[in-house]
């Protein structure tokens, strides 16, 4: 993303909370599309000189191009033939040109063009990079999956994503890999590639897709959220098919649920000079048509869609996706191409702009996980449930006496795209699956896959729960989770500061190590001898009250929901109190709200020193946000 244009909404964000606006002000992915506005289809001069340089660039990567993984080796080839196909052509627009050479260019980063390694694990690399069995990191954002049985009769997983190895929100493709133990992925294809010959899959957006198989159509059905990449206005979904899993996926096109059939394939296109039109799928304006008319009759053009996730209940599937304000729920028709508006009337599960569903069936109740809006930035995550997903009055939702939070305040830096059910329908266990967004470099984002229980599914009061554990494991041959957790060592203990601590409960220095760290547990806030202001650099220590082989430390701190910071930190150990050694160095650290950090040795006194708290995004001073939430030291007696 362009500084400039987040810094700018940044700025907006800052001066509403400032002035008590309550409206929804967090979507920043308006903010990357906006850095990829289209020119006018109108224009008659191009340049060709940075393509022609690339293609030049490609053709000598040929010769070598099979020593490299196979994602690698599929980016380069696909983008270069679409490259040699466009410079030739004496119709493309100046926009056509520089999104094929951002593909194309892209492409042959260092990090992109990654040589053949094998590459194996034994657990999940927990928001750490994930590499594919070729050695490739896996690009499978937002991430769907489907569990099967193989032609031997043995489980197998696929998984679906957005590749976004180019670092930008615009289409490179949506991944697909298989896996028999969840933990060693293979590269099987780009199953929704750009393409020169149709014009919805250039120039666009498709983000968290998910894979779905029909038993009654025997078809593989993907379904994408579907955009114009220089905005977020056109608010679609876009499905796919195939015969087979890996195999080529015909592209059904784009349009907004509950539309009528005649109402598809058009695009919201913000133009140069910031202005939007309406264009139907060979880029003519659609005249009498608006963005505002659109949104006022749902009949006709449908329902705005986002954020959304697939949910399959036997031989019914269910959309439930948010536009923005409002979350929906749709069911799908028979052959999962569309929603069926006649057999379940749709309506409004949330009017207060949640996004990133995921959902999941245990025992009586269905369990809905969702995130606020906050662009890229993770905030809390929190989850309702009900025992019939037809009614819209049987859900209980977060309340102020019962708010229902998961996680930490931050999903421990991730957001929520999946909830994958393992073990055995007797006793099965399940598995919270995030994504861990870098805003500024979209395609080094990871994944955060965490245990995650459920209780009292069978009872009139069913709760989630997820706890951070690095250290988890999967047994594969009897796909049960192995936890590994480490003692939990500093809750309750003794604790001190150099800072003065305030007269308020929910800012006192016990909220740091309480065992509570959701959004509004209460945190503690450094302040100066005024108690007025916040004093920084400041300093925690926690008293273990002996000496313990310790293995990690992770830090909640505090984190403002619709404006995201991030600290520069260290942590240092001691057996005295006196004589400090630096057990781990956060000084470069960028990760929004949440840490977690090695540790080694044996220690009876671990502090955290703070120099700096900074706004995310345009790395500006914000001290006065300054606080720990939760400080969680984990090791062995």
């Amino acid at each position: 993303m362009k500084s400039k244009i987040l810094f700018s909404a940044l700025l907006s964000v800052s001066f509403g909370l400032a002035m008590g606006l309550t409206g929804n002000i967090s979507h920043f992915k308006v903010a990357f599309a906006q850095e990829q506005s289209s020119d006018s289809q109108s224009t008659t001069t191009t340049s060709k000189q940075n393509l022609e340089q690339d293609i030049r660039r490609a053709e000598k990567l040929q010769p070598r191009i099979k020593s490299y993984a196979q994602l690698s080796q599929n980016r380069v080839n696909r983008s270069l033939k679409m490259a040699k196909s466009l410079v030739n052509s004496d119709s493309a627009t100046q926009t056509q040109l520089d999104t094929v050479d951002l593909l194309l260019s892209s492409s042959m980063e260092n990090q992109n063009l990654v040589k053949k390694t094998k590459t194996h694990y034994s657990a999940v690399p927990v928001g750490k990079t994930w590499r594919d069995t070729q050695g490739a990191p896996i690009q499978a954002h937002g991430g769907g999956f489907l569990k099967q049985t193989d032609k031997h009769g043995n489980p197998i997983y696929y998984w679906v994503g957005e590749d976004k190895n180019h670092n930008k929100s615009s289409f490179n493709g949506i991944n697909l890999y298989s896996s028999h133990d969840l933990l060693n992925w293979t590269y099987r294809e780009t199953v929704i590639a750009p393409s020169l010959t149709n014009t919805s899959l250039l120039g666009n957006k498709i983000e968290r897709p998910k894979l779905l198989y029909n038993k009654k159509t025997h078809k593989y059905v993907i379904w994408g959220h579907w955009e114009d990449q220089s905005n977020y206005s056109s608010s679609q979904i876009c499905v796919a098919t195939s015969n087979s899993a890996t195999g080529k996926y015909t592209f059904e096109g784009h349009w907004r649920p509950g539309s009528d059939a005649t109402h598809r394939n058009w695009r919201i296109r913000t133009l140069a000079d910031g202005t939007r039109q309406v264009e139907d799928s060979n880029g003519s304006i659609i005249n009498g048509a608006t963005p505002d008319e659109m949104n006022n009759n749902p009949s006709i053009w449908g329902y705005s869609s986002r954020d959304f996730t697939l949910y399959q209940d036997g031989n019914d599937a269910y959309l439930i996706t948010s536009g923005g304000k409002n979350m929906m729920i749709f069911k799908l028709n028979d052959d999962f191409t569309d929603v069926d508006t006649n057999s379940m009337k749709p309506y409004t599960l949330f009017d207060n702009y949640r996004e990133a569903p995921a959902m999941i069936h245990s025992g009586k109740y269905y369990f809905l996980i969702t995130s606020s809006q906050t662009g890229w930035y993770p905030n809390q995550a929190s989850y309702s449930y009900t025992t019939n997903i037809a009614d819209p009055n049987s859900w209980t939702k977060p309340s102020s006496s019962s708010p229902q939070l998961l996680g930490n305040n931050t999903a421990f830096y991730s957001q929520s795209t999946n909830i994958m059910q393992v073990g055995n329908k007797k006793t099965p266990e399940y598995l919270y699956l995030g994504d861990r967004w870098d805003a500024n470099a979209l395609g080094s984002s990871t994944y955060v896959w965490l245990p995650l229980s459920i209780s009292n599914q069978n009872s009139g009061n069913p709760s989630m729960n997820l706890q951070y554990n690095p250290n988890w494991k999967l047994n594969t041959s009897t796909n049960k989770i192995t936890n590994n957790q480490d003692l939990l060592l500093s809750q309750g203990k003794p604790a001190s500061t150099d800072a003065t601590q305030s007269s308020d409960s929910s800012l006192a220095l016990n909220n740091a190590n309480d065992g509570k760290y959701t959004q509004d547990s209460g945190y503690f806030k450094p302040l100066t001898g005024n108690g007025q202001t916040v004093k920084m650099p400041f300093s925690y220590t926690v008293d273990l009250q002996r000496a313990y082989n310790l293995s990690r430390v992770d830090i909640s701190f505090n984190n403002g929901g619709n404006t995201s910071y991030y600290p520069a930190y260290k942590v240092y150990t001691s057996n005295d109190n006196k004589t400090w050694k630096l057990a781990a160095d956060g000084s470069n650290n960028q990760n929004v709200g949440f840490t977690s950090d090695k540790l080694s040795g044996k220690a009876r006194y671990v502090k955290v020193t703070v120099s700096q708290f900074n706004t995310y995004g345009t790395n500006t001073p914000a001290n006065a946000a300054a606080g720990i939430d939760e400080f969680q030291v984990y090791g062995q007696k």
